[in-house]
């Protein structure tokens, strides 16, 4: 751990602050890390910005109703979150230019063929700049891309995208039937514990 293995003072306030502005997550273990930074750190200059960032965790914590969005979809229209209320739905937030976005697309098409009937959508929201809508479009038909695929209206500042706190892509989120939050910080497709977890759902 951090806070034990350096010193206190500038270098050790600097980088678990740098080390927690990214890797925060809004699950369980959101408080514990909080509380050790703010406890070690009590005059760090860096703790505004950092309880800003915890308390907008807190709000997409586990069972907090989910941000909505309502955006353009791939085969015309736009959709919304409430529109999908009744069924789990797992967000993708990806973009074309991420190559970690893209090769989670082959664990992504299987997912979401094994899962097929069951009461799941799955959603794709691409957060590509506004010159890249082209390349978005091009991308869902070549590859073939399934579920719904939505392009966010404001790349990294659209509101579902600050709402979900969400600084890195590919981000996955898990959201109930009730449209209440499952997980902000779901597991990739390629992670076999998604499977475990959708399961015990379905």
């Amino acid at each position: 751990k951090v806070d034990e293995a350096l010193p206190d003072g500038y270098a050790k306030d600097e980088m678990m602050s740098s080390y927690l502005q990214f890797g925060l997550k809004p699950d369980e273990t959101l408080d514990e890390a909080f509380n050790i930074y703010k406890n070690s750190n009590p005059n760090s200059e860096n703790l505004a910005k950092l309880t800003q960032r915890y308390n907008k965790l807190k709000t997409i914590t586990l069972g907090n109703p989910s941000p909505t969005f309502n955006y353009e979809n791939h085969k015309g229209g736009t959709t919304d979150l409430a529109s999908l209320k009744g069924k789990y739905v797992y967000i993708d937030v990806w973009a074309t230019w991420c190559g970690p976005c893209l090769r989670e697309i082959p664990s992504l098409l299987q997912v979401e063929k094994d899962y097929h009937g069951k009461n799941i959508q799955f959603v794709s929201i691409s957060i590509d700049e506004p010159k890249d809508y082209d390349k978005w479009k091009a991308m869902v038909s070549e590859k073939q891309l399934g579920g719904i695929q939505l392009m966010a209206d404001n790349n990294w500042k659209s509101k579902f995208i600050e709402d979900y706190a969400i600084l890195g892509i590919p981000r996955f989120i898990l959201i109930d039937p009730q449209g209440n939050i499952v997980s902000a910080d779901a597991p990739r497709p390629s992670d076999p514990m998604l499977r475990k977890i959708l399961d015990g759902l379905m």
